[in-house]
Order: C-alpha cells, then structure tokens, then sequence
C-alpha cells in the first residue's frame, strides 16, 4: 500500500501538484501569521487618561448619525471631543447633529459642501477632521459602528504606550437571523484575523 499516490507529469498530475502547492502555502501562512495571534496575551495595561478627539466622517448617515452618536458621546471619559465631518450629505444629517449639539457641548460638526469637482471617499474628510483636531490623540469610527459599552474609549486609550502610536481595534458586524448575516460576519471575522495577525508580525 502507498501512502503517497504516484505523480505522473500529465494534466491531472500537474493539477494535484499545484493543489498540494497551494494547501502547503496557506499552512505556511496560517502558522506564520495567525498563529501568533493565537497565543497572543495582552499584558495588563495601566489606565491612562489625556485629552482625546474622536472623529466620525459620515456621508447620508442620518439614521445611523441618529442612533449611534449618543453612544460614543455618553463614554465615560474624562475630556474628548467628538468631530462629526459631514461629507456632502443631502439628507439630514446636519440637522440631527445641530440637534445633538444642543445636548452635547462636546460635540462639533464640519461641513463639506457639495464639490462636482471632488470625488466621494473618506481621505478628504478623514483629513479635514484630523486638521480641525482640538487634541494630539485621535480615535477613529465609522458612523455606521457603535461602541460595545461606555468604557470603550477607555479601553481603546488603555492600549497606547510609549513605544505604540497607532491602536487597531475589531468592529465585529452585528448579529441578527439569516444566513447571509452568518457569512458576512464570518469574513469579518477573517478579515479581522489577517490584520491583526500581521500587526503582530510587525507587518500592519
């Protein structure tokens, strides 16, 4: 009895080579880069408190500007402000942020008029915000996340050092019935993994 099934050099040997090829590489890549992140344990980190801008750029977000705002500006966090960049939005974003305003002194909106001569994406945005900073330190989020508790800016914070500039962090998709819910949140997780992985490796 043989073990390994004898190569021979036609197309179906070719293909089996290339399969065998293939599986070798991810092995190889599972064991580089997730494997370090499978042993992984963080080590107990000291809290730290300094002054800190969260930005949110947001493009027709108002239902998610609407529901998720309150939560990341109810953290329970010493000093931060929170720069909403509203990115040429026709809905009614800017009114729910004016209303929100009214409640939260913390809270500051950037417009970006409607420019044809502009494209849509976030560098714009993301950069008018970073300039309009009233802190050094930055945290972003995506209008369309929300924080898990109102420790989150905390623990987000906890995790810059003197040797750490930039903190990633995991935005896992919400949980609801359906199958096509279960496969996206899969990727996310798999997406979330190589990341991570590779920021462990030195390589983000």
């Amino acid at each position: 009895m043989h073990l390994i099934p004898q190569i021979t050099f036609d197309f179906i040997g070719i293909v089996f080579l290339v399969f065998c090829s293939a599986v070798l590489i991810q092995l190889l890549y599972l064991f580089i880069f997730h494997f370090r992140l499978l042993i992984y344990k963080p080590k107990p980190k000291e809290l730290v408190s300094f002054p800190v801008t969260i930005i949110v750029c947001a493009r027709n977000e108002e239902d998610n500007l609407f529901h998720n705002l309150p939560k990341i500006l109810e953290q329970d966090y010493p000093e931060f402000e929170v720069i909403v960049v509203n990115d040429q939005s026709v809905d009614d974003s800017r009114h729910i942020i004016k209303a929100y305003q009214e409640k939260y002194p913390n809270l500051k909106l950037i417009e970006l008029e409607k420019n044809k001569h502009r494209k849509f994406g976030k560098k714009v945005p993301l950069t008018i915000g970073i300039k309009g900073a009233q802190y050094e330190h930055l945290v972003m989020i995506d209008a369309d996340c929300y924080p898990d508790s109102n420790q989150w800016l905390k623990h987000v914070v906890s995790n810059y050092t003197q040797e750490k500039e930039i903190v990633i962090g995991y935005g896992p998709y919400e949980r609801v019935k359906g199958l096509l819910n279960k496969m996206i949140r899969v990727d996310t997780t798999r997406i979330a993994m190589t990341y991570m992985s590779c920021a462990r490796t030195g390589r983000p």
